[in-house]
This record gives C-alpha cells, structure tokens and sequence, in this order.
C-alpha cells in the first residue's frame, strides 16, 4: 500500500488527539472525525493498539511504529541479493529503512551494513528522504562518522546505500558495562562532540543524536550512525515543506531540543542540545526529563518549559524504566556510581560545578544562550579536565584562583605566605597611622611608608611578576592589596598636592593592569573604570586649583582617554565621543603652552585620531577626514623633526589609514589605494629595520588588508587577490605565534573575510564560502569569550551578510536567505542593547535591501512555483520598506554619507517595482 506525506500526517493528528480521549469517547470520536473512511480509521485504531503494547513507546514513536505496521512485507530476507552483497541478516530497523548485515558475494569477504527502503514506504517524499541521507554521507568523511561505501538501486527499483559494518555498542550502554570513569567518558564524549562539529561545518545538522545513534567499538572508538533526518544547508534539502514535520515524527523525543518538539526550525544549537542531554546520561545516569505522559504536547511543554535538575542532584533520584520485556529496571544510586569507578557522594561531588554548569549551559531552552558551536561545549570539557575555567562558570576571581590554585598548589603555598606578609604589613602600618594624633612624627614615618609599599606593590612586585606563567589569580592579589593601599592614601592625603598627583597616577596604572583597551590586562574592565574615575576625580581637583600644572593635566588627559576608549568598546559613542572631545581639549591646551614639547604634539594628533573615529562611526565623513588630516600633519612635522623615531612614523602610517579608509567607504577607492601604499611603505621600512617585532608584522598584515579591499573595489580581481594572501599570510603566522591573543583571531577572522571577498571576485566561489565559514567560526568564539564586545558581534553579522552575498550569487538562495537572517537578527540584536550608531544602521539597512532583492530574485525565478511568487513579492517590499524608513530617517538627521544619497530613491524604485508585480497577480 503507497501512503502520501499528507494522508500520514492526517493518521498521526487524529492517533493523538484519540489518545487525549477516554476509552469510551474514543469510537464515537473517530466515527465523526474519519467521515466515513473505514481505511483510515482502521489505520488510526491499529495505531492505538500498537500503543498500549510497547512498553518503550517513546523510544520508537508512534508515527514510525505506524510506517512499520502500514509497510507490508519486507523488501529482503537472509540470502537475498543486494548488488553485489548478500544479506545475512537484519539488524535493524527504522521509519523508512531495514539496516542489514550483508557480505560481498563476489571474491572477497567484507562485511558491511546496508540500508534499504522498506517496500511500501517508496513515495515520492520517502524516497527523496532516502537518496538526502545518502547525500549527506557521501559528502562526510570523519574516522568518527559512519563511512559511506556504496550505493544503488535494487532490481524491483528500492534505493540502497551501504555503509561500514559496526560492531559496537551504545556510547552509554559501553560506558557502564567496562565502568569508565568520569574523566574517560568525558574524553569519549569529545571524540562524538569531534564529529558533530565536522558534520556542522560541512553544513550538516544531524537532528537526531541520541546513545542509540553513537556506537562506540571495542577498541574505544566511537561512530556517530544515521543521519535519516538531518538537515543540510543547501537549497536541495530545505525545498521540501514536508520535511521538517516528518523529521519531528522519526525524532527521538527525550534527546530532542525544545525548539524541535515545538516544530521550529533547527539549527547547530539544536545539536549542541541533543548532545547535553547524552553527557547528561552519560555523567549521572539518568535522563534529565521523566516523561510519564507520552502525549506530544506533554513532551513539548515538559521539554520546553521543565528546567531539568542539576545532574549531581539527579545521581540521587531512583526510578523504574521499562526493561527489554514487561518488567521494570530500577535506577539507583549506588549502582550507577559503581559503573563510575565512584561512590553516590564521590560522584555527586565529581559532577558538582563545573560538569553541573557544562551540560545544564548546553541544554538551555534559549537556543541563543547554549554554547555558541559544538567546539565550543568541547573545548570547555577540555579546559575543565586540565583544571582551567570554564565559560560556563560565571568568570569570578574567586573562581580563577581557586583554579589556579588547584593547578598549582606548591606555588600559591609560597606566593600566599607572601600575600600575608604584605597584608600583615598593611595592618600594622594603618595601626600606626590610627595612632597619628599621639604621635605625629611616629605617624608621618609610618604614612610614607606605607606610600613607598603602595608603589612598590604597583610597579616593583607586579612587574617582576607580570610574564611568569599563571601568574595572573596572584597578579589580580596584589591590585586588589595596592587599591586598598591607595584608597587609605586618599583618604588621609589631605590637601598635599604632590601625594594627590602621585595617586592619580597610581590609579592610571592600576586601571591599566585591571583592563586598559587594547592591551594586555587582567579582564577587570569594572574595576578599571572604577580607578580611572577615580584618577579623574582627584585630577580634576588639582586642576581647578592650578590649571597651568601639566603633569597633571597630562593624567588627566590619560582618564578620558582611558574611559573614552572603554565606552567606545561597550557600544555608547556618545560617552566615548565626550570623553575624547575633552582629550583634545586638554591636549591643545598643552601644545600651545610647550609647542616644542614632542609628548604634548603627540597627544594631540592622538586625540584628532580618535575623534575622527568617532565622528566616521557617527556618519560623519567631512568631520571625520578634517580630524584625521589635522593628525596626520602633526604626525608629519613631528617625522621631519625626529626622523629615527619609528613610533612617530608609525602614527603617520596610521594617519594615512584612516584617511585611506573614510575614502574607501564614501566610495573613493583610487584615492584610498595612493593613501593605502602610502601606508604599506611606511610600515614595510619598520618591519625591514625590526623584522621580528609583532606589532610591526601586524601593520604589514593591515595594510596589505586594505590594499586588496580597494583593489577589489576598482576590480582588479587578480591584485586583490595576491594581496588578500599576504596579508592571511602575517595574519595566520601571528595567530600561530600566540594562540591566546584575541586581537591576532581577530586578524585572522579578517584575513579569512578579505580573502573571500576577493576570492568570490575571481570567481572562486567555493573557496570564498569556505573562507566565510572560518570566519564566522573564529568571531563566534570570541564572541562567546567577551559577549560585550560589540566589534566582534558586529563582525560576525557582518560575515553572514557577506556569505549571503556570495552564496546568492552561487545560485543558493535558500542557503543566502539563511545567512542574510542571520545577519539581520545580530545587527537588530545590536541595535538593541545599544545606542545605534549611523554605521550600524547603515548596516542593517543594507541587510534588509539585501533581503528584498532575493525575495525578488527568488519571485522571478522559473522555478519557484506560481503559488510562492506573490508571497516573495510582498516579502520584498515589506524589507524594501523597512530599509527605506532607516535611509529616510537617516537623511532627516543629515547622517548620509554622499555615496548614499540616492538610496532612498532607489528603494522608492524597487517598491514601484513590486507593487507593479502584485497587481499583475
């Protein structure tokens, strides 16, 4: 008997909603609801009855036990001929396919594992299904993935495909039965973790992990089996509207994300979810949901809505589950601790933390809030088991020390017994101080002692320390004892103008070391705010009372500077903007009082610099170009003046740069290429005189950058290219050379970026996808590592747009559709948490035009079916729409740059277009 996707899901809607029915009420349910159709009801009813006989029910859903029952005869039996294989014996079975042990009849012997439709399940949808599968496999070749052998069609017209042979056992059942520690099955999980991220990068999403799904051999390897519902990200396999429902149907409940049970779309996250809830089983030896109700819309609301108990806690819980027959397997503590190489209280307090936080981080509800990519949720099991910090852990530095301290237990003994010294120290002398009124002399002796200990823990004892390997958690120590230090100073400095300036200066280091931008720093950014306002506050005093004093209006340019740059990072440009308006303030009124005075010049074209930046992410070219010229002639007097001062040089590079770059983006790429090889020429004599300074390699690496992004702007394809190498060349050596450092990913991610560009412009477009791909890739884990890092997340909105564009242009605009919403949602996430800048409406007007002309595109194309095009057309008005109001918006405020000024009338003229094709319809 054939049987369509629709007349199947007709029999699962009307079992479920028989099943939500008493007994008695149910014939008289079916009788009016099947209308006559005895074929039907007779399908549902053998449905029910299947039910109330198997007792592991949810571990083969109803609507595949009704496939099996529906199927008819089987498609091959023991002897059978398959190809050139002959079958043994059946091993297992599913929704759509028979799997079947089979040997090669021919010279040699191999055994292998076939899949075969079963006969009767051979529709059109069920086959397409099939043939999907085997799509994905072939295009999949990992030592923990199932390896694809062969494939064809049978003599009466059944799809086949074998696959190599494993003997193995469920990754949960092989863990228990040879009693893995919690380590080993940890170190195994990573390996099945290792297949699912090549799966993810080769665009699969499998939708369907479970234990039953990872065999693990004999030899410890496991193999990661049936990809009969994945998804993969090509226009091909989302075509099908059929296909996601279906998928919900063959899908095991329990190991299924909240987003799936709910019919909504799957994605990477949707895996990372499946695969906590496996570590999930394989720590504590539970599930993390009892399901007593086997309705679909219990599951979803328990799976969607439930919050699972931590999984030291579920090590506790005894409960009874269906056994192979009638009887009932009792799950209790002691047993499953034992299979662990532990005890109920050891292994409670093995998974206590961070193996608590880890799995529960990946099983969140909010796809958005698990981990960002299976490596990730990898790496952090990695970190836990070397006793570094997890992100799933909140980052505190209690926790970091206590971390460091467990790695290093000899070091911290000898490091704390110096802590309590200093801290011994402290005591005694506040003592002293407290006893000042009764002994003035003794009091004094001792303030100045304490201030010479202040400094001496600020700069001696910090930088002695500062490049010893983990040395951070006592780094952290000894700030934390130099602001109590300084904040006991403060207050008893009274109106000493020479202790208040060596305060603020104190405080300007100390916020240095806790998290100044753009260098190295121990990651306190709060705490660095909190000292940089302090130093405001005491420079700003001394100031008023004496405005000539240039140290300390130098300190004092150096706290806005400091917090300009903080805020500029966090996303408020308008804080960031007064703060760096103030710099200049400060720093033009010292040039003119020392126009000699190179730090005072210095400073100065470092405040044009950073207000141009400012006034180009507000959308202020002119204002933006006027600063930068301003710096750049400082720049170059100061070079004419000092010609062997390579950091001055530097700043010229530097000028050249951003002058390059506010051309390049208001559309003048030739005059942005002179300024471009001005800069490589500069930064090229640095590098040649100090060829192993990094910093200097990275300017190389920026220049060549630009260089091919305007190469690639007046199409010279070939240029762009060779120099998009050169610089992912001193990108990736970089990166190499310190795996840690957030700025060479960065780099890296934008070498990745420029290399795709000019790829797709020479019309490598695979090559281009693969580059975005590593892109987006590098981005999220740095995103995931400083979520308030709004470059980084701009950065990667700013990819998925730029793949869109390049698999649009490769003709997949179902895969083009995907990265442009993706792009869409991280700009108006961004726009969201912060105040939008005119850069970032820029781009998220830019992503919503993008959406409307592929929703055109996709409208006009032959093969988009009547009934879709209309839909595609109100679509692309609808975004043509949303794109116009920003630009509109934008022009009201005069935030238009020239290169455009004519959006508003081209989207006008692209809404004319679509309401024309409306009416037409």
């Amino acid at each position: 008997m054939r049987m369509d996707a629709e007349r199947w899901q007709r029999i699962n809607t009307l079992y479920h909603a028989a099943l939500e029915r008493d007994t008695a009420q149910r014939a008289v349910f079916l009788h009016d609801a099947c209308a006559g159709d005895d074929e039907l009801r007779e399908e549902v009813e053998s449905l029910i009855a299947a039910h109330h006989k198997a007792a592991a029910f949810i571990q083969r859903p109803a609507f595949a036990s009704a496939l099996r029952l529906l199927a008819g005869d089987e498609p091959a039996g023991e002897g059978q001929q398959i190809g050139p294989y002959q079958v043994i014996r059946e091993i297992g079975r599913g929704g759509m396919g028979v799997v079947y042990l089979a040997r090669r009849a021919d010279d040699y012997e191999k055994h292998v594992a076939i899949k075969l439709i079963k006969r009767g399940m051979d529709t059109d949808f069920i086959l397409r299904r099939f043939r999907h599968e085997r799509q994905i496999l072939a295009g999949l070749d990992h030592p923990y993935i199932a390896r694809l052998l062969d494939g064809g069609t049978t003599a009466d017209g059944l799809p086949y495909f074998v696959m190599e042979h494993i003997e193995g056992q469920p990754i949960n059942e092989y863990a228990d039965a040879r009693c893995l520690s919690i380590d080993d099955r940890l170190k195994l999980f990573r390996k099945v973790c290792a297949a699912v991220q090549y799966a993810h990068q080769n665009l699969v999403i499998h939708r369907d992990i479970k234990p039953g799904n990872i065999l693990v051999t004999s030899g410890g390897v496991p193999k990661l089996l049936d990809f009969g519902i994945a998804k993969l990200l090509t226009p091909e396999a989302s075509a099908d509207a059929t296909a996601t429902a279906t998928a919900l149907c063959l899908m095991t409940p329990e190991y299924a994300s909240p987003e799936q049970v709910r019919g909504e779309r799957a994605t990477t996250a949707s895996d990372v979810y499946s695969l906590g809830v496996v570590l999930y089983e394989l720590l504590s030896g539970h599930s993390p949901y009892c399901l007593k109700s086997r309705s679909p819309q219990e599951i979803a609301r328990i799976i969607s809505e439930v919050e699972p108990e931590r999984p030291s806690t579920a090590v506790n819980r005894i409960e009874e589950t269906a056994g192979d027959g009638c009887g009932q397997t009792t799950r209790a503590a002691r047993p499953i601790s034992a299979a662990r190489e532990s005890s109920p209280e050891k292994l409670r307090r093995r998974l206590r933390g961070d193996l608590d936080n880890i799995v529960l981080m990946a099983m969140r509800k909010e796809p958005a809030r698990r981990y960002v990519s299976v490596q990730q949720f990898s790496e952090d099991i990695r970190r836990h088991l070397k006793g570094l910090p997890v992100i799933a852990r909140a980052d505190t530095l209690s926790y970091r020390s206590l971390k460091f301290i467990q790695r290093h237990q000899a070091a911290v003994a000898t490091s704390a017994l110096i802590s309590l010294l200093l801290v011994g120290g402290i005591m005694a002398t506040a003592w002293q101080a407290h006893q000042a009124k009764r002994a003035q002399a003794r009091a004094e002796q001792r303030f100045n002692e304490v201030r010479k200990l202040a400094k001496a823990v600020i700069f001696d004892y910090h930088d002695a320390i500062e490049d010893l390997p983990g040395s951070t958690p006592v780094r952290a120590r000894l700030v934390k004892d130099a602001l109590e230090y300084l904040d006991s100073l403060a207050a008893e400095a009274g109106d000493d103008p020479a202790l208040q300036r060596e305060l603020a200066r104190a405080y300007l280091r100390i916020g240095d070391i806790q998290g100044r931008p753009f260098f190295p720093n121990l990651g306190d950014t709060a705490g660095a705010k909190e000292s940089y306002q302090k130093l405001l506050a005491i420079s700003e005093r001394l100031v008023a009372a004496d405005p000539a004093n240039a140290d300390t209006l130098f300190t004092l340019w150096s706290g806005h500077n400091r917090i300009g740059s903080m805020l500029r990072l966090s996303g408020d440009m308008a804080g960031a903007t007064s703060h760096f308006r103030q710099c200049l303030a400060i720093a033009e009124t010292l040039s003119a009082a020392d126009p000699a005075n190179v730090d005072a010049r210095h400073n100065l074209l470092i405040s044009h610099y950073f207000l141009g930046d400012m006034m180009g992410q507000s959308g202020d070219a002119a204002q933006a170009l006027e600063h930068y010229r301003k710096g750049l002639e400082i720049a170059e007097s100061l070079v004419a003046a000092h010609p062997e001062d390579k950091e001055l040089r530097r700043k010229e590079a530097i000028g050249h740069l951003r002058i390059g770059d506010i051309l390049h983006d208001t559309g003048d790429a030739a005059q942005a290429l002179e300024h471009y090889r001005k800069t490589l020429a500069i930064n090229e004599a640095l590098a040649a005189a100090d060829p192993v300074n990094a910093r200097l390699r990275r300017d190389l690496y920026v220049a060549h950058l630009k260089i091919s992004q305007a190469l690639a702007e007046t199409g010279d394809a070939a240029k762009a290219l060779a120099y998009a190498r050169q610089s992912f060349s001193i990108a990736a050596s970089l990166a190499a050379a310190d795996p840690t450092n957030s700025l060479a990913r960065a780099d890296l991610a934008n070498a990745h970026n420029t290399m795709a560009r000019a790829l797709a412009r020479a019309g490598e477009q695979s090559a281009a996808l693969e580059s975005y791909r590593k892109a987006v890739a590098i981005r999220q884990q740095l995103v995931a590592l400083d979520p308030s890092n709004i470059d980084h997340r701009d950065a990667v909105a700013g990819l998925y747009a730029s793949m869109g564009d390049a698999l649009a242009q490769a003709g997949r605009t179902d895969a083009a559709l995907e990265s442009y919403r993706s792009a869409q949602e991280g700009y108006e996430a961004l726009a969201a948490a912060s105040q939008a800048s005119a850069s970032l409406r820029h781009d998220l007007a830019e992503i919503y035009r993008r959406l409307g002309d592929l929703r055109r595109r996709m409208a006009t194309e032959a093969k988009t079916p009547a009934s879709a095009r209309t839909e595609n057309w109100r679509e692309a008005r609808a975004w043509y729409q949303r794109s116009l109001a920003i630009w509109l918006d934008m022009r009201s405020k005069n935030a238009l740059s020239p290169a455009d000024a004519s959006k508003p009338e081209d989207l006008a003229r692209r809404i004319a277009q679509c309401d024309e094709a409306l009416r037409d319809y």
